[in-house]
């Protein structure tokens, strides 16, 4: 019941927070606050994922990696708000890469370890910073209203977490995937699907009961959508789980309520790409 506690509170801080930065994304201000939240969360989530990487007696290369992901995902904010044209903002972000790779050749002192140090820190800005740019693709593309995709994505794949865990607790008999996490079961699983499309349907019965602009999802795209949503985002957190577990840890780090910041957007990582593919595609 503790734990429980901590959640509700922690999980109602961060959605009012949330919903402040979403209502005033638009403005100047605001905007500024997203751009700082996305850059400390892709750090805070580094460093986490750094720790873990510490138990196997390998790291990321950390303030390369770090300096790296706040850039790109700066520099992602300026092509969406019109600062780069298109071919520069192409130009720099390709760049990005051996920039990164000249930056670990000269860090790395000694030189033991660098194989593992390069490929750890390569994919932990494919884990992590990729996916939380592409957040400011779903909220600021001009193409669609960003906030209210921004708000589905956010309510469908964090309503499977939260149905699957309560499913989990009050009902739960069969494990999901034991040997990555023992408290996942089948039927907190089936129940997290199933909210996420009931509320993915409700965000389609908005849509048509109050004709949101450049917001369009029928009933039948909202089914398939908000299951997929939710299987992607089990994906995540079990990829995630499986991580802590090879690390030995139970979680990320000690964030009140959640485990910790990679704890809080496991699943996010993995939906985030998919919706920003089907809303571009």
């Amino acid at each position: 019941m503790k734990e429980f506690g901590q959640r509700v509170i922690s999980t109602t801080i961060s959605l009012t927070l949330l919903l402040l930065l979403i209502y005033y994304a638009n403005t100047s201000l605001g905007s500024l606050f997203v751009l700082a939240a996305l850059s400390l969360l892709s750090v805070w989530a580094l460093q986490e994922y750094d720790a873990l990487l510490h138990t196997k007696a390998t790291s990321i290369i950390f303030f390369f990696s770090a300096s790296i992901s706040v850039v790109w995902i700066n520099l992602n904010y300026a092509f969406l708000q019109g600062i780069f044209p298109s071919k520069l903002y192409f130009s720099l972000l390709l760049g990005l890469m051996p920039i990164y790779f000249v930056c670990l050749v000269a860090a790395a002192k000694p030189a033991k370890g660098f194989l593992l140090k390069t490929a750890s820190s390569g994919f932990s800005l494919l884990y992590i910073t990729a996916p939380l740019s592409l957040m400011l693709w779903i909220l600021y593309s001009p193409e669609f209203s960003g906030r209210i995709w921004f708000l589905y994505l956010i309510f469908v794949t964090k309503i499977s977490d939260v149905a699957g865990y309560l499913g989990g607790k009050l009902l739960g008999r069969v494990p999901l995937a034991p040997k990555i996490s023992p408290r996942k079961t089948w039927e907190g699983s089936i129940l997290g699907v199933f909210f996420s499309i009931v509320c993915s349907l409700l965000f389609a019965y908005l849509q048509q009961k109050y004709a949101w602009s450049n917001f369009s999802l029928s009933y039948t795209s909202a089914l398939f959508l908000g299951a997929f949503l939710s299987c992607i985002g089990q994906i995540g957190d079990l990829f995630e789980s499986l991580c802590k577990r090879d690390a030995g840890k139970k979680d990320s780090s000690k964030l009140p309520g959640f485990g910790g910041v990679l704890d809080l957007l496991d699943s996010l990582l993995f939906t985030t790409p998919f919706l920003t593919c089907f809303l571009l595609g």
